[in-house]
């Protein structure tokens, strides 16, 4: 699948290097050389399977990704760091992908290809239910009742797998393996921050529907559980 990317960095080396390697991979690229020009680009970019690629230091990165999830919800945000400090673990929340270094391209395009899948119709579902939560897999979008949540790409992953085995204990490794790109490197303490996010959006419209099994992993509500066939 095609994507469209938004890198934002000051480095026009890196930005040419990051360029070819993802348009040889069919995927389209945009650059903001600042912030006022990613908020201004973005609603632009607007597209199935929208990516911003933040290559800064680890403090800007920081608070760029945190200001474009406040801003840009539905924009999957990956985290290039330029220096060798780590992203902390409580930070992560704010990224859908981190690049580890030293720097694999087959990582950063193995996320985009694990970031859409749902576009084939997998399992023949388009709409995936539990409790009140409807998840349209097309569309890519959450309801709660009459409210509509905003969820990163990460977080609408977990979700959607959580709720295809709703009424299951779903071990954290499985989540991991199926909701992470391959070879990337997450504690399980990360995937609980990432459900604590996804709860804390979803209890805004309700009770909890998503339980913790101490030291296995989430379930996701098994009243009223139903799938729909795609049409």
């Amino acid at each position: 699948m095609r994507h469209s990317l938004l890198i934002h960095t000051t480095d026009p080396e890196l930005y040419l290097i990051l360029r070819y390697i993802l348009e040889e991979a069919g995927h389209g690229v945009g650059l903001a050389s600042n912030l006022d020009g990613l908020l201004v680009t973005a609603p632009s970019f607007v597209a199935k399977g929208n990516t911003i690629l933040l290559c800064l230091g680890s403090g800007d990165l920081l608070r760029a990704a945190t200001l474009m999830r406040q801003h840009k919800p539905e924009f999957r945000i990956v985290g290039f760091p330029l220096d060798s400090k780590p992203v902390n673990e409580a930070d992560l929340v704010h990224f859908d992908y981190v690049v580890q270094r030293p720097f694999d391209p087959s990582d950063l395009l193995n996320f985009l290809k694990l970031g859409a899948p749902f576009e084939s119709g997998a399992e023949n579902f388009k709409t995936v239910t539990f409790a009140d939560v409807e998840i349209d897999l097309a569309a890519i979008r959450v309801r709660r009742g009459d409210v509509e949540i905003n969820l990163s790409a990460l977080h609408f992953r977990l979700l959607v797998h959580l709720a295809k085995h709703a009424g299951r204990v779903v071990s954290r490794d499985e989540l991991i393996a199926c909701c992470w790109p391959a070879g990337a490197i997450v504690e399980p303490r990360t995937v609980d921050i990432h459900v604590g996010r996804i709860r804390q959006a979803l209890n805004t419209s309700g009770d909890n529907v998503i339980r913790t099994v101490r030291s296995i992993g989430y379930a996701a509500a098994i009243d009223d559980v139903h799938r729909v066939n795609c049409a």
